[in-house]
């Protein structure tokens, strides 16, 4: 089963991303949310 859990960087009333095991793979290099959604956004820019 694919597991996925809520990210709200800037708190309740600000914007919500869902999130996979990739993304725990990216904080293990750097431990900054922001820093992860970023990677993953360009990522999936690029694609």
């Amino acid at each position: 089963p694919l597991s996925a859990r809520l990210v709200l960087p800037d708190g309740i009333g600000g914007r919500a991303f869902l999130v996979y095991s990739n993304f725990d793979s990216i904080l293990r290099w750097n431990r900054s949310n922001y820093y992860a959604i970023a990677v993953g956004s360009l990522s999936d820019t690029l694609r």
